[in-house]
């Protein structure tokens, strides 16, 4: 279980941008941490290793699972829940509209 103040996800096929925490933090550093729940923008990458579209993506997928994308106080996922694992798939999507009810959301 995570010990810190906020919680990052990255899973084993994922990569980031070296900087993507300290990126991430400050818009909650410089609200004087009014944000809880940051959602970063992504890049998504074909077989080839070329750039695919996002626009074309975002209407054949749903990103907003993607929990690469978010940094979250450790006290708001505590607070909403944690994954439904009953959830047969999808649990990032139904966790996010759970931690969208209390968070203080930065795009």
């Amino acid at each position: 279980m995570a010990k810190g103040d906020y919680i990052s996800f990255m899973d084993d096929d994922d990569i980031c941008e070296l900087f993507r925490i300290e990126q991430q933090m400050k818009p909650i550093i410089e609200s004087g941490f009014k944000f809880n729940f940051i959602i970063s923008s992504f890049s998504i990458f074909s077989k080839t290793g070329e750039t695919v579209k996002i626009y074309d993506y975002l209407l054949k997928t749903d990103s907003i699972g993607y929990t690469v994308r978010w940094l979250l106080k450790r006290e708001l996922l505590l607070e909403a829940g944690l994954f439904d694992t009953s959830q047969p798939n999808i649990e990032e999507v139904e966790l996010f509209f759970r931690l969208k009810q209390k968070a203080q959301i930065f795009f």
